[in-house]
């Protein structure tokens, strides 16, 4: 499971490209997957434009160059390793690369050394403390490890670095579980290499992007080493044994292309999602429209707006309390029920995004958990959007006498939970003072502790509760 950004915040998503095919995913607590099989998946993936490349750079071809590799066991370590050993081959240098793969193939710390020379020297491949020229690391807390560090020093080692997280095994298990500090592994590395030619590129989101899938973002990074001028190779070289490695040749070469523009644009980082707070807003009331109705909508802006009103009486122009209401509001108030539910299967644009993956004759199978996650999921095809048209005209009688799924515990608790804080919001707004400003903030977020479906959602409402009733009134 990977967290992802979006326009209504971080969602959890299964990440196809480290799926382990075991299929346990499918036994998660949501209650409403899908899966999808296709013979005519696409490619997502954009040509980079060769036009705009450059040459880099290079010092004259050095007698010997050291670099090390290490990422994550799967994600094509020692493949890079390898297209630049027969690359290096092939310009006529002796190489000598050790792989260090250990027990984990696959999600364990991978290490390749990578000896170039001249001559035919009897030097082992595996690098000695302070040897390296080149720290190729594919993954932050991989690449901080002080044991694959050691081979670096300040005078001659040049680091090139993805900044993409990658969760840990625990995030994994516990989406609370907090990330290693991405400032502290930067720090470490940039204390033993050159800081100031050491090159960091988000080459997941790059790969994702550009490419569809991150899959490709070590190839990105290779891309962006070369353009810094940090291998004393030639792109042809580099290309043609990508092209040997004969696995899906056009896209890993335009992966090490879009790499080489990263590198050659030095682009900013740009976070898509930090919205103004006018357009956050108009966003989650057009969905709140389509979710109940206009007037369900008018009730969510009319509070948001009282927020910003008593956040700007303190001098503070659409700031974080403002915000946190319309994200947390909007969190509530959406709650995915089984009309929800309906609506998202329905929807056009996510139909577009399958047939755009998948292609236009994709079959989806729908896993459907009546009892919201709680138990068994039933598998239905085609027939089952009949009943989502049905399901998606009964939100008119939500939360009525008439809705026959109103009564469900959770669903209480899930309106119970909005009101009080919808209560708390408006108690807020009438008093804000500067001098209660950071506990009314931390209020106003905590319904992001509610997470999850079934049983895993009513723990995390108790937990909620619990620390909501632990502050003192304001």
């Amino acid at each position: 499971m990977r967290s992802v950004n979006t326009p209504w915040g971080t969602k959890r998503q299964i990440h196809q490209e480290s799926c382990n095919f075991d299929y346990s995913c499918l036994d998660a607590r949501c209650p409403a997957l899908v899966t999808v099989s296709s013979s005519d998946a696409r490619v997502l993936a954009s040509a980079a434009p060769i036009d705009a490349l450059s040459e880099p750079r290079r010092s004259a071809r050095p007698a010997t160059f050291r670099a090390r590799l290490s990422g994550i066991g799967g994600t094509g370590v020692v493949t890079i390793a390898q297209i630049l050993a027969w690359a290096a081959h092939e310009e006529g240098w002796s190489v000598r690369e050790m792989d260090q793969t250990g027990i984990a193939q696959k999600g364990g710390a991978v290490v390749s050394d990578l000896r170039l020379s001249e001559a035919n020297h009897e030097t082992p491949a595996a690098l000695s403390d302070e040897d390296c020229d080149l720290y190729l690391g594919f993954d932050p807390l991989v690449a901080a490890t002080s044991a694959n560090l050691n081979v670096a020093i300040p005078e001659k080692t040049v680091a090139v670095a993805t900044t993409t997280m990658t969760p840990t095994g625990r995030q994994v298990e516990d989406r609370d579980a907090p990330s290693p500090s991405f400032e502290v592994m930067r720090a470490r590395v940039d204390e033993v290499t050159s800081p100031q030619r050491n090159v960091w590129l988000d080459a997941g989101e790059l790969a994702r992007r550009r490419l569809g899938s991150d899959v490709y973002a070590n190839m990105v990074l290779l891309g962006a080493a070369y353009q810094a001028g940090l291998l004393p190779l030639t792109s042809e070289s580099i290309e043609a044994a990508i092209v040997t490695n004969g696995v899906e040749v056009e896209t890993n070469l335009n992966a090490f292309r879009w790499g080489r523009l990263a590198s050659q644009n030095e682009a900013p980082e740009i976070d898509e999602w930090n919205e103004p707070l006018d357009v956050l807003v108009k966003r989650r009331v057009s969905d709140l429209v389509s979710y109940q109705d206009s007037a369900y909508a008018e009730r969510y802006a009319h509070l948001v707006e009282r927020a910003r009103r008593a956040e700007e009486a303190l001098g503070v122009v659409d700031g974080p309390f403002a915000r946190a209401v319309a994200s947390q509001l909007y969190r509530l108030m959406g709650i995915n029920d089984e009309d929800a539910v309906a609506r998202l299967h329905l929807s056009a644009e996510e139909r577009e995004r399958v047939e755009g993956e998948f292609g236009a004759h994709a079959r989806v199978t729908y896993l459907l958990s009546p009892s919201r996650g709680e138990g068994k999921k039933y598998h239905f095809t085609r027939g089952a959007r009949s009943g989502f048209h049905v399901l998606r005209a009964a939100r008119r009688v939500r939360a009525t006498r008439f809705d026959p799924f109103a009564r469900r515990p959770l669903h209480r608790l899930e309106r119970r939970i909005r009101d009080e804080y919808v209560t708390t919001i408006e108690a807020l707004c009438d008093e804000l003072r500067l001098e209660h400003y950071e506990v009314a903030l931390e209020l106003a977020a905590l319904p992001s502790m509610v997470v999850g479906f079934g049983p895993v959602k009513e723990a995390s409402i108790a937990k909620y509760r619990q620390r909501r009733h632990g502050f003192v009134e304001v």
